[in-house]
Order: C-alpha cells, then structure tokens, then sequence
C-alpha cells in the first residue's frame, strides 16, 4: 500500500529573516514548519521561538555552536557530546518542549556522529531537497512537489535565507509555491510529527 505523500519544510539555523518573512506565508496556507536553531547562536530570541513552538511549529535542534566543518571536526568525544545535548537541554528549557529531531550542521555526519545525535534524538534529517540552489526555480520546485505526490514519497525541503543570506529564496517564490502545494492532496507538516506518522506507518505494512 502506497504511503500518502508529505512535505516537511526545514529552515536552518535560526535565521531573522526566516521568522520575519517566511513564517508569515506559511502561516497563511495553515502550514506547520520545522526551524533547526543553533541554540548557542541566536538571532531570534527565546520567547519568539517559544510563541511559535506554542503554534505548532517545530523548534528542532541543529547543534550548539554549528562548529566550522560539520560535528565530524570535533575530535574530542565530550565536547561533541555537548555541542549535541547543550543544544537540546537549551531548547527544552526555552521552549518548554523537547526536541525529538535534528539537523545536521553543514549536513556533514559519519559513524561516529551519527550515533552521538541518535542517542538524544529519534528522529534526524539525513535526506533533504535544497531550496535556494542556483536551480530552484518556481516550475522544477511545483514539479518536485507534484513528483513526490504521485510516488507518495516525502520531500524534505531545506531552507536557509528569505530575500537574502544564504542562498536565499523570496517571499513570492514561496508564496506561489506553497499556493500550488495548497491545490494538492498531501500532507504538510513538521519533520518530527511526518517522522512519527510514517513510523507508524512502516511498522503497520
């Protein structure tokens, strides 16, 4: 039996520009969305991230300090544990919730990694689809979206930032391409909540 397709929409690191001008838009369609927040680096402060988890979006965890070169740099076994369990601790204690997923910084992972972040999180973001790369435009991201649907698969799109930063994508690329999402039979919601569903979904088949 096919699984029912899902989007999860990720934005990395926390950014203003993701709260001040993405956030809205999804807002808007009803979307919950997931924000990976370097919980030793903010630009947003906690009672912000604290009113948006309040709204069922999800505050999940993309380390400490995001240290130059992935956690796969950090050689020492206790620090690497702290840059992941700081992390978490903090945004529990902020945000009054748990995370149960998280993001690799600069996506970079190996064995070693892997099973530190596994230990404190069940669920963790080890595929993506990158928004904001040179070839994101509006029709090959509708068509992605509408791929997945008839697959039934789950797409995972990163973000990082809106109108500027980091590979940025605008408001009207999103606001148009969440409208055509809002057209579609499938589910948008946050990485953990999809992480739970499809589990339980795997573990019925």
């Amino acid at each position: 039996m096919k699984q029912r397709a899902a989007i999860s929409f990720t934005f990395d690191d926390g950014l203003r520009s993701q709260v001040d001008w993405a956030l809205p838009v999804f807002e808007e369609f009803g979307f919950k969305v997931t924000f990976f927040v370097i919980a030793g680096r903010l630009e947003v402060e906690w009672d912000e991230w604290r009113a948006i988890a309040q709204r069922g979006h999800e505050i999940g965890n993309h380390s400490l300090t995001h240290p130059n070169g992935g956690l796969p740099a950090v050689r020492d076994a206790s620090e690497l544990e702290h840059e992941v369990t700081e992390g978490t601790r903090l945004i529990a204690e902020k945000t009054g919730i748990t995370p149960v997923t998280f993001a690799y910084p600069f996506n970079k992972r190996n064995t070693r990694v892997r099973a530190v972040v596994r230990r404190y999180h069940p669920f963790v973001r080890e595929t993506w689809h990158r928004y904001g790369a040179w070839w994101c435009n509006l029709w090959l991201a509708n068509a992605r979206v509408d791929r997945a649907i008839a697959r039934g698969d789950w797409l995972v799109p990163m973000l990082h930032g809106i109108e500027t930063g980091f590979q940025p994508v605008s408001r009207k690329f999103l606001r148009a391409h969440l409208r055509h999402i809002a057209n579609r039979r499938v589910l948008v919601d946050t990485f953990g909540a999809v992480s739970v569903r499809r589990q339980a979904e795997n573990q019925a088949l």
